[in-house]
């Protein structure tokens, strides 16, 4: 996620760094506060997830996401030749209001906006 005083040039560079970074297996700069596993756990398995606690106004100000594949076992079984295939993935958010009484299921759908790849 983008952090709140980051600028949307800052966000796309960082996330190509932490891609580069994942694929060479090396990391850089500090973790984002917030996060229950955080960037040395959330990239383990097949699925990956995090958590991320906070106020909603702190979340409103990041308003951005970035999804970007990671390498897998593909990478290391060249001979099956899956390197050059299309892959499909998702990104699933979930957002946890406890203690509030408001619908913000409508309010969420008319404010998101679906990114291409640049």
């Amino acid at each position: 996620m983008k952090r709140s005083l980051e600028s949307v040039d800052a966000f796309r560079k960082r996330i190509n760094r932490e891609a580069r970074d994942a694929e060479t297996g090396t990391t850089t700069g500090p973790g984002d506060s917030g996060w229950l596993l955080g960037s040395q756990f959330r990239h383990k398995g097949s699925i990956h997830k995090d958590i991320w606690r906070g106020k909603a106004a702190d979340l409103a100000a990041r308003g951005q996401i970035a999804v970007y594949p990671a390498m897998g076992w593909w990478r290391t079984r060249t001979k099956l030749e899956r390197y050059d295939k299309r892959a499909r993935y998702a990104l699933v958010v979930s957002i946890r209001v406890p203690e509030v009484d408001v619908e913000i299921y409508n309010e969420v759908v008319t404010r998101i906006q679906v990114m291409q790849p640049i």
